[in-house]
């Protein structure tokens, strides 16, 4: 009966992920840059830090969501009660625009900018591509923003963050 039930939930998910493009050929913009960045990247960043932005790649450190002490709750519950959260705090960017945040594994991002949520201006996401598993862009006023992350499996996040070219 066991093994029934597990079938079922699997036939059930699998459509949702049939639908994800697969590869990294399938985002809507160029992504090599950030996939080669966040696969080689080397800087550890704790949760709860002050970046630098525009900031290249870095890798940061997720724990619970009970004790990430995010700023603002996530705008997505996270479905899996184990994964991991965390944030990065960054100073006003040097110029009001468009800024692009590929993360190499899944997490939800909120921007947080003013004690408000950013919506995003575009996203793209693929499964089955090494070092970007989606690409975000937001449009920034000149005011410090947060990133928070949530809902990851992973404890150690690695993205890439620059401005739209």
């Amino acid at each position: 009966m066991k093994c029934a039930a597990v079938l079922v939930a699997l036939l059930c998910a699998s459509p949702a992920l049939a639908d994800e493009p697969r590869g990294c050929d399938k985002f809507k913009w160029p992504i090599v840059a950030d996939q080669q960045a966040n696969l080689n990247a080397s800087r550890p960043l704790p949760s709860g830090r002050e970046g630098v932005a525009p900031a290249g790649s870095m890798i940061v450190s997720l724990t619970s969501l009970g004790e990430a002490g995010l700023p603002k709750q996530p705008e997505r519950s996270p479905r899996d009660p184990q994964a991991k959260a965390g944030f990065i705090r960054f100073a006003a960017p040097p110029q009001p625009g468009p800024i692009q945040l590929t993360l190499a594994d899944a997490a939800w991002l909120d921007v947080v900018q003013d004690g408000n949520y950013v919506e995003p201006s575009a996203f793209s996401g693929a499964l089955d591509c090494p070092g970007a598993r989606k690409s975000i862009r937001f449009d920034l006023k000149p005011a410090p923003f947060t990133l928070q992350f949530s809902g990851s499996p992973v404890d150690r996040l690695r993205l890439t963050l620059h401005p739209v070219e």
